[in-house]
């Protein structure tokens, strides 16, 4: 095999290992980023729904004077 093909293949597997070290760090990232944000999504796994208190137990931001029920209680509209 010549220097320039072996050279060509070597650059070739470079790149292709640092797009999957990027790719990995995109999902570690991405992993803690969900971790640290896991509070509210244990709420709704424990609901079966969205949750609609905040993290701190207050109401969900835009939420404000919703009462704390499960949704399926929640009125229904009709279409007209």
């Amino acid at each position: 095999m010549s220097d320039a093909r072996r050279l060509t293949t070597l650059d070739d597997e470079h790149a292709r290992l640092k797009k999957l070290q990027a790719e990995r760090l995109l999902d570690d990232a991405v992993l803690k980023n969900v971790a640290a944000k896991d509070g509210g999504a244990r709420c709704e796994a424990e609901r079966g729904g969205s949750c609609l208190r905040g993290a701190c137990g207050g109401p969900a931001s835009g939420l404000d004077g919703v009462e704390d029920r499960p949704l399926d209680d929640a009125p229904h509209e009709r279409p007209t």
